[in-house]
Parts: C-alpha cells; structure tokens; sequence
C-alpha cells in the first residue's frame, strides 16, 4: 500500500510525537508498505529510515492557515504522480491540508487523534477565534474521515461526543506502542559509567518533556523525600524544558549533586538513558483523555520498573504487575512506592521481567499499524 502520511510536527526534534510517527512508519514499510511523510521542514537530522518530503510552511498567523492549506496541498499533490492508496493524517493545526487533498483525490482518509485539543490550548494563549478555527478545521476532518484512530478511549468517547454523526464504527481505538528491537534491556553499569553516575546508586529516572501535564515537579518533591531516607539515591532527569524552578528546588534541598540533568537529547539515546535507572516513573496528572504514553512502553520494553499515575491508560500496569501506581499528583505517595522498590531489587527485577514480555506481547509497533491498517 503506498500511503502518504502527513503531518505538521518538527521531525527534527526528539518527543512523543516523533517517536510515534518514526514507529508507524519503519513498522508498516517493514510490513511491505510504502509511506511517504510530508512534513514542515525539520529543525535537525531526521533518521534516515523515514521517507520525508519537506512541505514549505511559513510562520502564518492562525487565521490564515486555511488558505495555506490550499497551496500546501498543490504542492503535496505534485509530488504524487499517482494518488496514494490512503491519506494517513496526525489531527493538528495542519488537518486542512488532509481534508483538500482526499476531496481532490477521493482516496481514503484515516485520521490519528493523539489528544483532547481543548486540553492542549488550555493557557495556550489564543484567543477564542484561533482557538475555534483550530477546533473548526478538526472536526471537518473528522466528519470526511474514512477512519479514525484514537490511541485512547478516552479519546475515543470525546471524538464521538463532539458530533454524533460520526459513526462510532468508524472510530477504532488502537494503544500507542514501541519497537522492541530499539528499547531493549540494556547493561546497567555501562549506561552508568557513561553517565557518570555510582555504579551502585539507586537511579530513579524520568525521560519527557517537561510540560505541565507530565508532573515532573511532583517527582521532584517525591525525589526530596525519598532521599532523606536513601542516601544512595539519585535522579535522572532527562527531556526539553524550562527546569529552573525543579533545579532550585533540588538546591534549596541540598540535592543538586545527587541529581543528573540531561536537556534535550535525541531519540535514538533514550534506551541508554533507560538503561542507567533502577525505576522510571510516569507521574502524569490526570486528563479527560486518558494516556497511552510511548514513554511508559519505552521504560517498559527496557525491562524498567515502573511507578507511575493512578489514572485513566494507566491500568495494565498494576494488572500486569509491571510496576506500581500511585495517587496522582500526591508526592508522598509517589516517594512510598519509590522508596518501597529501592529497598526490593528482586521485585524491580521480577517487575521489568513481566514489563518487557508483555511488551512484546501486546504493545509493538507492528501490531499497532497491523490493527489500524486492517480495521
């Protein structure tokens, strides 16, 4: 199946979102598909394994976008001398284009819907006419769409309450997921070593943005209390973001020398990051839609121990005996359940053992594009 796949995020930087793309993308052309992804031009190199065709995007107030759409679309549709078996669209600020190019072409359209927007233009500063043309250009792209692909069922349920016209067959839920061949248990004392961290430390570690709805200062403040009591422990705080509030807390603690910072870091680094942590942890705060977080399956499939969030997504966690969840947004409780697995190597061992086979089992990549490309 030739697809063309299209979407508006930077390929050049290293998230969620770019791990998602690059693993839909090497699992369906390792299944005999053909995808080609266009995109605004990235910021920094792109792995060599994504087909990219960069589309010229102008820095354009919101407002005018739709009329962008048009041209980005013109020029979408040139690189094509045939139309694609299927339009494989990321639901953004972009999804216009998506809608012009299936109305041109009458191909089918799958639309990916990876969150609630309301929540992610929560103190986003718009105004409420940039706000409703966004939310306006999203739901026509629901409304045209041939499928729809929440990663959550949350998700799913708000996709369907938005218009009731959607038919709900048409909406399949499909969980996010990693490629088990590039997170993969790694040698602790190596990562550490080239880290620079004790090798006999008890590492907790976060790898993520640092945006709000990740509550990295909850595992700061839990970090702080967990250390009174550990003098072994340390942090790994890795992932983009405004840390200064997070480092001076760490400081005023008397902790900064028990805490290793990584900014921004690229992708393909993570399983080594991984690999240096006794516990990873996921203390997310709760949001209508629900998580299905690539990271929790990276720290997963890296036979990680997990302690994370007590909400929506979260679930299988505790079922699996993968790890421990913990009420959200609660710093004391989060420091129990770390501090409860510090003490326990054989269960952190028993955990990330159960975390990488159901992994393989249930949450790859291949499976994921399988289900969303046979629905």
């Amino acid at each position: 199946m030739r697809i063309l796949y299209l979407t508006d995020i930077d390929l050049g930087v290293s998230n969620g979102p770019v791990a998602h793309v690059t693993g839909f993308t090497v699992a369906a052309a390792g299944l005999g598909h053909d995808v080609k992804i266009h995109c605004p031009p990235p910021s920094g190199p792109v792995s060599p394994e994504l087909g990219v065709v960069s589309v010229p995007l102008p820095r354009l107030p919101l407002v005018m976008r739709p009329l962008f759409a048009l041209t980005s679309a013109g020029f979408i549709a040139k690189q094509w001398s045939k139309p694609p078996d299927l339009i494989y669209c990321r639901v953004s600020h972009w999804t216009h284009a998506a809608v012009v190019l299936k109305r041109r072409w009458n191909c089918p359209l799958y639309c990916e819907v990876n969150g609630i927007t309301e929540d992610h233009l929560r103190g986003a500063g718009r105004n409420f006419l940039a706000k409703k043309i966004i939310l306006d250009h999203e739901l026509d792209c629901l409304n045209v769409a041939d499928r729809i692909i929440a990663v959550t069922e949350g998700i799913r349920r708000h996709v369907l309450q938005r218009d009731d016209t959607i038919p709900e067959h048409n909406v399949i839920t499909v969980a996010n997921a990693v490629n088990p061949q590039a997170f993969f248990p790694g040698n602790r004392a190596e990562a550490r070593q080239r880290l620079g961290l004790p090798s006999d430390a008890g590492i907790i570690g976060y790898c993520g943005t640092l945006d709000w709805w990740q509550g990295v200062e909850i595992l700061v403040d839990a970090f702080i209390q967990v250390a009174q009591t550990r003098p072994d422990a340390y942090l790994l705080l890795a992932g983009r973001g405004d840390d200064g509030a997070f480092l001076r807390r760490l400081q005023e603690a008397g902790l900064q020398q028990r805490v290793c910072r990584i900014g921004a870091f690229p992708w393909s680094q993570a399983p080594g990051l991984i690999a240096a942590c006794d516990i990873c942890v996921a203390p997310k705060r709760p949001l209508q839609s629900g998580y299905s977080p690539i990271k929790l399956y990276e720290y997963l499939a890296c036979a990680r121990p997990v302690v994370a969030s007590r909400i929506a997504g979260f679930e299988f966690v505790e079922v699996e005996e993968a790890g421990l969840l913990v009420q959200p947004e609660n710093p004391s409780a989060l420091a129990g359940a770390l501090t409860l697995l510090l003490d326990h190597p054989e269960t952190r061992l028993a955990m990330g053992r159960r975390g990488r086979e159901l992994i393989l089992a249930n949450h790859t990549w291949e499976q994921a594009v399988k289900k969303i490309l046979s629905a």
